[in-house]
């Protein structure tokens, strides 16, 4: 049995603690949160132990690996601290606030030896791993390309003032835009080339971005578009449309999946659940520790986490220039 230890014991680390609870090689061993009072509640939820100094979480034993649900900046600080300790680590997204501290955290897991696996949940959504599983059987022939549009409203209850400073993460974009960003990057099967985009913040004026809009270019030659909206008030979209030369297919997180073929829509999947994020995030612990256990390099490694922030800092250069931008 692997021993975890969730350090940042906010609202979502209840989905992951289900979702560990699940896994028949772990067992939840402790949390850490600096509210006192906070941690308490979610340590008795589980009947685990508790640190409000994730240092002496990573300093525990019985712990082999960590998740990091901290505010985005914070994220490189304490994952070269778990890498240090000899943990492996489940880093939520994004992998960093900026492309410097993504470097530093590359730096820390290869120094000390830590697997390393960025939490982009959104290829382990079950309509989108479907939409996949049929681009990649050829039912729509010959990818052409792909479009995601996300709409959802931004300024939530659950927004915390980091949420709305540009430098320490916030913005949708970064938030939220990022798993949308990643749904097309591992549909497509390549990295970006270029990007041009329109960033801008129309809904709630404050300091950071509340709509994107971005045209992406991949090094096999594919092209991309990435809508995102956090409105104030509006109607909610979860959704990625793929076109290839024999058809289409279209995947809701929460509504299914759908093929397009001979002028008619053809409802393929179902929603397995209520909690399209519940399903998704056993898959994503499943896949985690059973890279670990068999010694296999991370799916989803901090490589491919740092492109993803390389994307977004390309497409904030891009909006404030008008121009589109090439990668390195």
């Amino acid at each position: 049995m692997i021993g975890v230890g969730i350090i940042g014991a906010g609202a979502f680390a209840h989905k992951h603690a289900a979702a560990i609870l699940q896994n028949k090689t772990t067992t939840l061993v402790a949390a850490s949160r600096r509210n006192k009072a906070e941690l308490e509640k979610f340590t008795a939820c589980y009947n685990i132990k508790g640190y409000t100094n994730y240092v002496d979480l990573l300093n525990d034993k019985s712990i082999q690996a960590v998740l990091i649900a901290t505010p985005h900046h914070l994220h490189h600080q304490v994952t070269e601290e778990a890498a240090k300790a000899g943990k492996h680590i489940l880093l939520e997204k994004p992998m960093g606030h900026n492309l410097e501290v993504c470097n530093q955290i590359l730096d820390s897991v290869k120094k000390y030896n830590s697997e390393l696996m960025v939490a982009h949940i959104s290829r382990f959504i079950p309509a989108f791993s479907k939409a996949k599983k049929m681009l990649d059987e050829g039912i729509i022939g010959d990818l052409v390309y792909a479009q995601a549009h996300i709409a959802r409203k931004w300024n939530t209850p659950n927004r915390r003032p980091w949420h709305m400073e540009q430098n320490q993460g916030g913005g949708m974009l970064m938030t939220v835009g990022i798993h949308y960003l990643d749904l097309l990057t591992w549909i497509i099967g390549e990295n970006v080339k270029s990007v041009k985009a329109s960033i801008s913040n129309p809904f709630l004026g404050k300091n950071v971005d509340d709509a994107a809009l971005l045209f992406l270019t991949y090094k096999n030659g594919m092209n991309a578009l990435l809508t995102c909206s956090g409105f104030d008030c509006g109607g909610p979209i979860f959704e990625v449309i793929i076109t290839g030369t024999k058809g289409m297919i279209k995947a809701d997180m929460f509504k299914g999946v759908w093929l397009g073929q001979n002028d008619e829509w053809k409802k393929i999947k179902e929603p397995e659940s209520g909690d399209p994020e519940a399903e998704a995030l056993i898959c994503e612990w499943s896949d985690f520790i059973g890279n670990i256990m068999d010694k296999k390099p991370s799916s989803i490694p901090g490589e491919y986490g740092r492109h993803m922030i390389e994307v977004i800092e390309a497409a904030q250069i891009s909006s404030q220039s008008g121009k589109e931008v090439h990668l390195k």
